[in-house]
């Protein structure tokens, strides 16, 4: 049992000996390989970790993120770390963990923590004599005093830490983007001359870091547009050569300056174009609005102007604010004045152009009066015409109606008398045909009556042209019956569409067994189911047919 525990002890103490082992030798490349620093320290197994050895796995993986721009907003590595270092020792590590924890805060606009926590960095840097973290701490306290508008504060703590960067080996990089810092602070101070001296150096002695100078040429633009209106034109060199030479891509900020580069040129058609651009940055929504609120004053839409300046008001810090409340009030002052001297030139211009347009207006009414009286008189006597006409039309029409109606009288007439006739012509062949069934057996008197008969029946006879002539007389004689006849039982023979002729023109049976050569016992029959055939019939035309067929 002694033996087990003494092994489980000596495992566990050359397992702690590895970690340690191993976060130590992160410390000797952390520096120069943060990629690879961070890979080891992700693959590590940090959750049975403790103690210092935990905090200076937080730390070295805090310095890690920060060197590879990751989660440089966090503090939950920092902070631990510092905690502990700041308990327990040494003061380097305190002084590089609260370095770590001022960074987050600053990347999370943290300012006032991020203030305090650097300040005291550079103290226990120079405490501990590293003049790393003094220029560091002193770079970044710089970047927060630039962007709170302390731009005295700002110089100082910018040229505190140049010297301390020029103390350090390999370390040109670090030294043109402080002196750059610098630079910016002067022109926040409005000091042009200390300041386009720098960019003038920077972009003169480090032609071959075009990285520096696509950040370099545009500051130094801006720098001369600040100083004066006359150098807009070198200022717009400048950036021309940033962006066709060193191929510059504008961030926010930079995008903004260019944009009242070409105000100040008259570009306003350029100018708006810069402000769809600064759409697209939706975190600074304020350099859209001062862009926008320069082109409306230029473009003399003053109220529209004020609103934009207002909008960028409300968008400031509580200092910026306070700062530019007087300018708005003045604005809004000038343009009140402004306003008030174009609405009186608007009156006046608009009161010229009401009196010619009274002008104007009155002669077209008197040309609109002279047209209406014309126009009244003609279309006077046009409607007077047109009344005149409108009766004679009447007078016509009613003739004509008058007319029309003798004309179906004498038509009626006509037509009554044809079927009047029609039918007389009819009885008389009946009675001849009867008289020839009953008279004397005499041959020569037989003959006499058949003559009399075949000459009368010659007018409705079998041959085609009589039987179509037959047929016209019966349809305008019985309402068209023939034909409706033939429309609803289509596909019958000839000889049945004739003998229903025959049976609709009222022909008696004997005339029709002498036209047709059929029985007359034979034609009852036929009439018999030619009428029960109508009967069960569903035409339209049943009950016609069936009258003038009975």
């Amino acid at each position: 049992m002694k033996r087990f525990i003494i092994l489980f002890f000596i495992i566990a103490l050359s397992s702690a000996c590895s970690v340690k082992r191993e976060v130590a030798e992160v410390w000797n490349y952390v520096q120069e390989q943060p990629d690879s620093a961070l890979f080891v320290l992700n693959s590590l197994n940090a959750s049975s970790y403790a103690g210092r050895t935990l905090a200076n796995y937080q730390l070295l993986k805090a310095m890690a993120l920060d060197k590879n721009y990751i989660d440089v907003a966090s503090d939950s590595l920092a902070k631990p770390a510092y905690e502990f270092f700041h308990r327990h020792g040494p003061k380097e590590k305190e002084m590089m963990s609260l370095y770590y924890l001022g960074m987050s805060q600053y990347y999370s606009k943290n300012y006032n923590n991020a203030v305090v926590s650097l300040d005291y960095v550079s103290n226990l840097a120079e405490q501990c004599e590293n003049p790393r973290y003094i220029a560091l701490s002193q770079i970044y306290l710089s970047h927060i005093y630039h962007r709170r508008y302390n731009f005295t504060e700002a110089i100082s703590a910018a040229q505190r830490s140049i010297p301390f960067f020029e103390s350090l080996p390999d370390s040109s990089y670090q030294v043109r983007w402080a002196r750059l810092h610098l630079a910016d602070c002067f022109v926040g101070k409005r000091q042009f001359d200390d300041a386009n001296d720098i960019y003038s150096s920077l972009a003169g002695l480090f032609p071959s870091d075009s990285a520096l100078i696509r950040q370099v040429l545009p500051h130094f633009a801006w720098s001369m547009l600040l100083s004066g209106e006359e150098n807009a034109l070198e200022a717009f060199n400048i950036y021309q050569k940033a962006f066709k030479v060193y191929h510059a891509k504008l961030d926010c900020y930079n995008l903004h300056h260019y944009g009242m580069t070409l105000l100040s040129l008259g570009k306003e058609e350029a100018a708006s174009a810069i402000i769809h651009e600064l759409e697209d940055f939706t975190d600074y929504p304020e350099l859209q609005h001062d862009l926008k609120f320069r082109l409306l004053k230029k473009r003399g839409d003053y109220k529209a102007a004020l609103g934009e300046y207002e909008l960028l008001t409300g968008r400031q810090n509580e200092v910026a604010r306070e700062m530019m409340y007087s300018s708005l009030y003045k604005y809004q002052r000038d343009f009140q004045r402004l306003s008030l001297e174009n609405t009186q030139l608007q009156f006046k211009v608009e009161r010229e152009r009401m009196l010619i347009i009274q002008a104007i207006i009155l002669l077209f009414v008197i040309i609109i009066g002279w047209f209406a009286v014309f126009w009244w008189r003609r279309a006077k006597r046009e409607k007077e015409q047109l009344v005149s006409s409108i009766k004679d039309m009447t007078i016509s029409l009613a003739q004509y109606q008058e007319q029309n109606t003798h004309l179906e009288d004498e038509l009626e007439l006509v037509r009554q008398k044809y079927v009047g006739a029609y039918k007389k012509q009819f009885q008389k062949i009946a009675s001849l045909v009867e008289y020839y069934r009953t008279t004397s057996g005499r041959s020569d008197g037989r003959d006499l009556v058949y003559k009399q008969v075949m000459e009368l029946s010659s007018t409705v006879g079998k041959d085609r042209e009589s039987m179509r002539a037959l047929e016209r007389n019966v349809n305008a004689a019985l309402d068209n019956a023939m034909s409706k006849y033939r429309e609803a039982f289509s596909g019958k023979s000839l000889e049945h569409y004739d003998l229903v002729c025959y049976f609709m023109a009222g022909f008696p049976a004997s005339l029709i067994e002498l036209l047709t050569g059929i029985p007359k016992s034979t034609l009852y029959s036929k009439k018999s189911r030619l009428l029960d055939e109508l009967a069960a019939s569903h035409s339209p035309y049943k009950d016609l047919l069936y009258r003038s067929i009975k």
